[in-house]
């Protein structure tokens, strides 16, 4: 049968009963502490400027959700906003469809798809000059503007000058 000992704690400093032929520590908790007493300590992360109201935060560039949704705001109006995210959805439409049938090319230049969307005028639609279903190309070159009524009438016919 082990003997009881007392030792002094050399995280707590305090007096202890132990079984343990070897004692340092009351707890392991003490030990924890102890031994992470000697770690180096980190230095403090400077706290940068919120970019919409310029309070100090811990993000990255916001300081909240409000303001993360007020930073990102790249229209005025929401009518802006809308139209904007139709067109950039009917552009991803069009090129999901035209990759489906493998007609878009793999270089394309998204951006400048998405800027004819952006720049169609009210009342006109964007149209492919040869429609994608008689081999046309999902590209700024086959793309061109007309108005609603004359893009319904045309449908996928090919027209005569670009035969």
């Amino acid at each position: 049968m082990r003997r009881l000992r007392s030792a002094i704690c050399a995280g707590c400093q305090s007096p202890f009963v132990t079984r343990n032929a070897n004692p340092k520590f009351c707890s392991s908790s003490c030990a924890a502490m102890f031994n992470n007493s000697f770690a180096p300590k980190r230095a403090a992360k400077p706290r940068l400027p919120c970019e919409v109201c310029g309070e100090p935060t811990r993000r990255k560039r916001f300081c909240s959700r409000l303001c993360t949704y007020e930073g990102q705001r790249k229209y005025s109006t929401e009518e802006e906003r809308r139209k904007a995210d139709r067109a950039i959805k009917n552009e991803a439409w069009q090129r999901y469809m035209a990759r489906r049938r493998n007609q878009t090319p793999v270089n394309v230049d998204v951006k400048a798809l998405q800027e004819i969307y952006l720049t169609c005028p009210e009342g006109y639609e964007v149209d492919h000059k040869i429609p994608i279903s008689k081999g046309g190309l999902h590209c700024p070159s086959n793309l061109q503007h007309l108005p609603t009524p004359e893009n319904r009438r045309k449908g996928a016919k090919l027209l005569p000058e670009y035969q």
